[in-house]
């Protein structure tokens, strides 16, 4: 077993690190419940700036609601509410309608387009250099194509915005002006206001001679401009709920489509999602089990280690380098060769030149006289050191 100095630290470095996860997954988890990570006018958005109270209010009537993360171009026509909350003008103004071509022709076959826009307190630069560009081309008799494309809402829809003065408060008053079975006034938060072009356009509320909210037929459907969405929001709806507004925009439709695309969240393509819609998450998380298995093999043994005995403490005696050249020659020469060995290696040095031919050959006699007798190897080598040392 492991003693309790090695495994204390480590088991304190993993509650370290699982008090960690858990705190990055709850706080990842807080804001994902509040929703605060979304853009405002998200209907994923639980604080005073986000529409979940309107989305979940729909949801507990009995309305089918859902959620639109794909591109305008995919939806499917159909009879329902379409509801892009939190616009601006320059989103409208600066786009061409094939951009929303979907979204037309879905209202066309009998579906209602509801466009809420965000409130400001005048004209965005945005719009004003879009306006300023338009302007120059103009004068210099430019592109039709950008005129088309920036122009696109007052063609088709034969529309303008118009800048209110809003009061020291921020806070107008909308009026009604048609027969509906709504609020007589409105508290109005933004600086815009819409003047229609022809008799298309049904105003049905009006802040200062301009339409706050207007209606007009549009195919089989209908299209309708909010100019304070506002009203729409979680604050708006807690403050001042205006029920018999909000089942007036939904209509008689049983079904309603909050879009998130125009919002900048769309749908993410990636492998995560992929591998959710085809039902792959278990084995992403099997792959990880299999990575995290790998990585312990790799960092502890699965093998338990030998106990140590008693005297395990206790220092190891080591050996010199005498001791092993011993071994290495018992393990490369026969004992009966190491006399003529040393004879061989002798040659090559310079002494061996030095010494006198009786001599060289006393000892070339003795190293043949030890060669295949082991027991004349210690005799041979007493021998040849006698030798050598008469001779110095």
């Amino acid at each position: 077993m492991r003693p309790a100095s090695v495994l204390w630290p480590r088991l304190v470095l993993v509650g370290v690190l699982l008090l960690l996860l858990g705190g990055l997954v709850q706080l990842f988890r807080e804001r994902f419940a509040t929703g605060d990570v979304y853009p405002a006018y998200s209907s994923l958005r639980g604080d005073p700036l986000g529409t979940r109270v309107f989305f979940e209010s729909l949801e507990a009537a009995g309305i089918e609601v859902v959620r639109n993360f794909r591109d305008p171009a995919h939806v499917s026509p159909g009879e329902g509410t379409y509801f892009l909350c939190g616009l601006r003008w320059a989103q409208i103004t600066g786009s061409d309608t094939a951009d929303v071509e979907a979204l037309l022709d879905a209202t066309r076959a009998g579906g209602r387009l509801v466009l809420g826009f965000a409130p400001q307190v005048a004209e965005d630069e945005v719009l004003a250099g879009v306006r300023a560009a338009l302007e120059e081309e103009t004068r210099r008799g430019g592109s039709r194509r950008r005129d088309r494309a920036v122009r696109a809402l007052h063609r088709e829809f034969g529309i303008d915005a118009r800048w209110l003065q809003s009061k020291d408060d921020g806070v107008l008053t909308a009026v009604r002006t048609g027969d509906d079975d709504l609020p007589g006034t409105l508290p109005w938060r933004n600086a815009l206001a819409f003047e229609p072009e022809g008799t298309a356009w049904r105003q049905v509320y009006a802040v200062d001679r301009y339409g706050a909210i207007l209606e007009r037929s549009y195919g089989r459907g209908s299209i309708v401009l909010v100019g304070d969405a506002y009203l729409l929001s979680n604050e708006g709806m807690a403050r001042d709920r205006q029920s018999a507004l909000l089942a007036w925009l939904l209509g008689a439709n049983r079904r309603a489509v909050f879009d998130e695309t125009h919002l900048g969240v769309l749908e993410n393509s990636g492998i995560a999602a992929l591998a959710r819609r085809y039902g792959l998450a278990h084995t992403g998380l099997a792959l990880i089990a299999v990575a995290v298995l790998y990585i312990w093999k790799n960092t502890s043994s699965l093998v338990p280690p030998a106990a140590r005995g008693a005297d395990a403490d206790e220092p190891m005696a080591g050996r010199d380098a005498s001791s092993g050249l011993v071994n290495l020659l018992r393990r490369t020469l026969p004992p009966g060769e190491l006399p003529a060995a040393c004879v061989a290696e002798y040659k090559h040095a310079a002494p061996w030149r030095r010494l006198a031919p009786e001599v060289q050959r006393a000892l070339e006699a003795v190293a043949l006289s030890a060669r295949g007798d082991r027991r004349r190897v210690a005799e041979a080598m007493r021998a040849a050191h006698e030798l050598l040392k008469r001779k110095t």
